[in-house]
């Protein structure tokens, strides 16, 4: 895999977006579009797509796969994020770190912290592709702000499918925002979307410290 990029890094301002792609059927063409409508840390991907990861990587955002070492290794991808734990996790930690970024997406406090204990660097509340409803799970949220304000490991958290929704997620001090639906089937272009849910978080999100 490539080094990895500033997925796994903390802000010093306000969070970021990270792009869900693992669960939608989008072609090149319109990622592309989406890609150019602003700032972008990461994008989550699913599968063998060496085209996309090659797309995201040339706007110098990190290229994320899900749950799949192998293709994350053979298209060059920045990283992996894993829905399994215990030794899984371990074993993707001893292979890959500390030059690729693993993250895991945690569905409790004590998952989390064992994933934080095995090494992983970068913690997600919310499965991929969960943005099902307009506003962001409210569990997930306060997952987020509890990991936020103790830990040092970066988070992210999954928003909803409303682009308004990224604000309430940004409020809980996590570094990162997870957003899909949200830019996908959006009434706006993809890239407006991108440019959209940017000038939210410009305008709504709380600064960020070291």
């Amino acid at each position: 895999m490539a080094s990895s990029k500033t997925a796994a890094e903390k802000s010093t301002d306000r969070c970021r977006l990270i792009l869900d792609l693992s669960q939608a059927a989008v072609k090149l063409q319109v990622v592309e579009r989406a890609l150019a409508g602003g700032d972008v840390a990461a994008v989550l991907l699913c599968g063998e797509r060496a085209d996309l990861v090659q797309a995201v990587q040339a706007h110098d955002f990190a290229a994320l796969v899900v749950d799949d070492a192998g293709a994350a290794e053979r298209t060059g991808a920045d990283g992996l994020l894993l829905q399994s734990d215990g030794e899984d996790l371990r074993a993707m930690v001893a292979r890959f770190s500390p030059h690729t970024t693993i993250g895991y997406a945690a569905r409790d406090r004590h998952g989390a912290m064992l994933a934080g204990e095995a090494g992983a660097g970068l913690m997600m509340f919310g499965r991929p592709g969960g943005d099902t409803r307009p506003q962001a799970n409210p569990r997930n949220l306060a997952l987020a702000r509890w990991w936020a304000e103790l830990m040092e490991i970066p988070c992210a958290v999954m928003a909803g499918s409303a682009p308004e929704s990224v604000v309430e997620a940004a409020r809980t001090g996590a570094e990162f925002v997870v957003a899909g639906r949200a830019v996908f089937e959006a009434d706006d272009d993809a890239g407006a979307a991108i440019a959209r849910i940017n000038g939210l978080l410009n305008e709504h999100a709380p600064e960020l410290s070291n």
